[in-house]
Protein backbone atom coordinates (compact mmCIF):
# COMPACT_ATOMS: atom_id res chain seq x y z
CA UNK A 1 0.00 0.00 0.00
CA UNK A 2 1.36 3.36 -0.99
CA UNK A 3 1.96 6.20 1.45
CA UNK A 4 -0.85 8.15 -0.24
CA UNK A 5 -3.30 5.27 0.28
CA UNK A 6 -2.23 4.95 3.92
CA UNK A 7 -2.77 8.68 4.40
CA UNK A 8 -6.25 8.49 2.83
CA UNK A 9 -7.22 5.59 5.09
CA UNK A 10 -5.86 7.37 8.17
CA UNK A 11 -7.79 10.51 7.23
CA UNK A 12 -11.08 8.60 6.79
CA UNK A 13 -10.54 6.79 10.10
CA UNK A 14 -9.83 10.09 11.87
CA UNK A 15 -13.03 11.63 10.47
CA UNK A 16 -15.21 8.76 11.69
CA UNK A 17 -13.38 8.59 15.02
CA UNK A 18 -14.05 12.29 15.53
CA UNK A 19 -17.74 11.87 14.69
CA UNK A 20 -18.07 8.89 17.05
CA UNK A 21 -16.47 10.94 19.84
CA UNK A 22 -18.89 13.81 19.14
CA UNK A 23 -21.88 11.46 19.27
CA UNK A 24 -20.53 9.72 22.35
CA UNK A 25 -20.22 13.05 24.13
CA UNK A 26 -23.98 13.51 23.69
CA UNK A 27 -24.34 10.36 25.81
CA UNK A 28 -21.86 11.60 28.42
CA UNK A 29 -18.93 9.53 27.12
CA UNK A 30 -15.36 10.63 26.58
CA UNK A 31 -13.17 9.57 23.67
CA UNK A 32 -11.55 7.00 25.98
CA UNK A 33 -14.79 5.52 27.41
CA UNK A 34 -14.59 1.74 27.00
CA UNK A 35 -18.12 1.55 25.61
CA UNK A 36 -17.51 3.98 22.74
CA UNK A 37 -17.08 2.24 19.38
CA UNK A 38 -13.70 2.90 17.83
CA UNK A 39 -12.31 2.60 14.35
CA UNK A 40 -9.82 -0.16 13.52
CA UNK A 41 -9.85 -1.96 16.87
CA UNK A 42 -11.91 -4.40 18.87
CA UNK A 43 -14.12 -3.10 21.69
CA UNK A 44 -15.04 -4.99 24.88
CA UNK A 45 -15.88 -8.69 25.23
CA UNK A 46 -18.35 -8.36 22.40
CA UNK A 47 -16.03 -7.52 19.57
CA UNK A 48 -16.79 -4.76 17.10
CA UNK A 49 -14.22 -4.08 14.42
CA UNK A 50 -14.70 -1.08 12.16
CA UNK A 51 -12.16 -0.40 9.45
CA UNK A 52 -11.73 1.26 6.07
CA UNK A 53 -10.34 -1.07 3.42
CA UNK A 54 -8.27 0.84 0.90
CA UNK A 55 -8.47 -2.05 -1.57
CA UNK A 56 -12.21 -1.78 -2.09
CA UNK A 57 -12.55 1.82 -0.81
CA UNK A 58 -15.32 0.85 1.62
CA UNK A 59 -15.97 0.68 5.34
CA UNK A 60 -16.40 -2.75 6.93
CA UNK A 61 -18.16 -3.61 10.20
CA UNK A 62 -17.51 -6.98 11.82
CA UNK A 63 -19.27 -7.85 15.07
CA UNK A 64 -18.83 -10.97 17.19
CA UNK A 65 -20.89 -11.85 20.24
CA UNK A 66 -19.77 -14.67 22.51
CA UNK A 67 -17.47 -15.92 19.79
CA UNK A 68 -20.21 -16.03 17.13
CA UNK A 69 -19.96 -13.70 14.15
CA UNK A 70 -23.24 -11.75 14.08
CA UNK A 71 -22.42 -9.13 11.45
CA UNK A 72 -19.90 -8.83 8.67
CA UNK A 73 -21.30 -6.02 6.59
CA UNK A 74 -20.46 -3.06 4.44
CA UNK A 75 -22.60 -0.05 5.36
CA UNK A 76 -24.49 1.67 2.54
CA UNK A 77 -23.42 5.11 3.67
CA UNK A 78 -21.86 7.15 6.46
CA UNK A 79 -25.12 7.35 8.44
CA UNK A 80 -25.48 3.57 8.50
CA UNK A 81 -21.86 3.20 9.62
CA UNK A 82 -22.42 5.67 12.46
CA UNK A 83 -25.74 4.00 13.36
CA UNK A 84 -24.14 0.56 13.65
CA UNK A 85 -21.27 1.91 15.75
CA UNK A 86 -23.48 3.92 18.08
CA UNK A 87 -26.09 1.16 18.36
CA UNK A 88 -23.27 -1.09 19.59
CA UNK A 89 -22.14 1.62 22.02
CA UNK A 90 -25.70 2.03 23.34
CA UNK A 91 -26.03 -1.75 23.78
CA UNK A 92 -22.92 -1.75 25.98
CA UNK A 93 -24.20 1.24 27.97
CA UNK A 94 -27.57 -0.45 28.56
CA UNK A 95 -25.87 -3.68 29.66
CA UNK A 96 -23.80 -1.69 32.19
CA UNK A 97 -26.89 0.28 33.31
CA UNK A 98 -28.86 -2.92 33.88
CA UNK A 99 -26.00 -4.62 35.74
CA UNK A 100 -25.61 -1.60 38.02
CA UNK A 101 -29.36 -1.66 38.77
CA UNK A 102 -29.05 -5.32 39.78
CA UNK A 103 -25.99 -4.64 41.94
CA UNK A 104 -27.82 -1.84 43.77
CA UNK A 105 -30.72 -4.22 44.43
CA UNK A 106 -33.17 -2.17 42.38
CA UNK A 107 -34.23 -5.20 40.36
CA UNK A 108 -35.42 -8.48 41.90
CA UNK A 109 -33.12 -11.39 41.11
CA UNK A 110 -34.18 -13.31 37.99
CA UNK A 111 -36.74 -10.70 37.00
CA UNK A 112 -37.35 -10.00 33.33
CA UNK A 113 -35.69 -6.68 32.58
CA UNK A 114 -36.11 -6.67 28.81
CA UNK A 115 -38.81 -3.97 28.71
CA UNK A 116 -36.76 -1.61 30.90
CA UNK A 117 -33.57 -2.31 28.94
CA UNK A 118 -35.29 -1.80 25.60
CA UNK A 119 -36.81 1.46 26.83
CA UNK A 120 -33.37 2.67 27.94
CA UNK A 121 -31.86 1.57 24.62
CA UNK A 122 -34.48 3.55 22.68
CA UNK A 123 -34.05 6.56 24.97
CA UNK A 124 -30.29 6.69 24.44
CA UNK A 125 -30.54 6.21 20.68
CA UNK A 126 -33.21 8.92 20.49
CA UNK A 127 -30.75 11.35 22.13
CA UNK A 128 -28.57 10.78 19.07
CA UNK A 129 -31.33 10.46 16.45
CA UNK A 130 -35.03 9.68 16.68
CA UNK A 131 -34.65 8.06 13.26
CA UNK A 132 -32.01 5.71 14.67
CA UNK A 133 -34.25 4.85 17.62
CA UNK A 134 -37.10 4.05 15.23
CA UNK A 135 -34.82 1.98 13.02
CA UNK A 136 -33.57 -0.01 16.01
CA UNK A 137 -37.14 -0.63 17.24
CA UNK A 138 -38.18 -1.84 13.79
CA UNK A 139 -35.16 -4.15 13.57
CA UNK A 140 -35.93 -5.53 17.03
CA UNK A 141 -39.54 -6.19 16.06
CA UNK A 142 -38.46 -8.11 12.95
CA UNK A 143 -35.85 -10.06 14.94
CA UNK A 144 -38.30 -11.01 17.70
CA UNK A 145 -40.91 -12.22 15.20
CA UNK A 146 -38.27 -14.16 13.23
CA UNK A 147 -37.13 -15.87 16.47
CA UNK A 148 -40.70 -16.89 17.28
CA UNK A 149 -40.98 -14.35 20.09
CA UNK A 150 -43.72 -12.14 18.60
CA UNK A 151 -45.37 -11.89 22.03
CA UNK A 152 -42.38 -9.82 23.19
CA UNK A 153 -42.99 -7.08 20.61
CA UNK A 154 -45.43 -5.49 23.05
CA UNK A 155 -42.49 -4.92 25.44
CA UNK A 156 -40.73 -2.68 22.92
CA UNK A 157 -41.04 1.02 23.76
CA UNK A 158 -43.37 3.33 21.89
CA UNK A 159 -41.54 6.16 20.19
CA UNK A 160 -42.90 9.66 19.56
CA UNK A 161 -44.54 10.36 16.23
CA UNK A 162 -43.17 12.99 13.90
CA UNK A 163 -40.32 13.50 11.52
CA UNK A 164 -37.15 11.51 12.13
CA UNK A 165 -34.12 13.48 13.25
Amino acid sequence: MSAEEQHTIAQKQAEITSELARLGARLGLTATSPELARVDQFVSGDQLEVYFDGRDERWHVVYEERGVRRRDDIPRDRDELLYWCMEHTVRLLVNRWNMERHLRGEVPKWSDTRAACWAEHARLLAILSLGWARRWRGEMEVELVAQGDAQLVSLLPALPAGDAQ
